[in-house]
């Protein structure tokens, strides 16, 4: 066991399908499990209380989510973009390289008839 901000820190066995389901409400990519199991306690506290505050919460936290994902979604199509920009530039350069040598060759080619008249 380890010890996190004088918090003694466990290990617990979940079922595939159940780490899926969390993982599915995570609110943001690095969210811990921690702290998405307190948020699910803490709805389930209130909910027993005032329900209607309880689901106000919920809409809250899917606000959150939707805006999070969406600029996460945002910034890989950013990266994407990056990604495919550099293999683009590569390409083009690569090409640049293939057509200078055949201009050379065309040219060098073409001074060697010259020379020949």
């Amino acid at each position: 066991m380890y010890t996190f901000m004088f918090e003694e820190i466990t290990t617990i066995k979940l079922i595939k399908r159940t780490k899926e389901r969390i993982d599915n409400i995570r609110s943001y990519k690095r969210e811990s499990y921690d702290d998405i199991l307190q948020k699910i306690l803490e709805i389930l506290n209130v909910v027993r209380v005032d329900p209607d505050r309880a689901r106000s919460r919920l809409m809250q936290i899917d606000k959150e989510r939707e805006f999070n994902l969406k600029e996460d979604g945002d910034k890989k199509k950013s990266e994407e973009i990056s990604k495919e920009t550099g293999r683009l530039k590569e390409k083009m350069l690569v090409n640049n390289s293939k057509f200078s040598s055949k201009l050379s060759e065309k040219i060098r080619q073409l001074k060697g008839i010259k020379n020949n008249k």
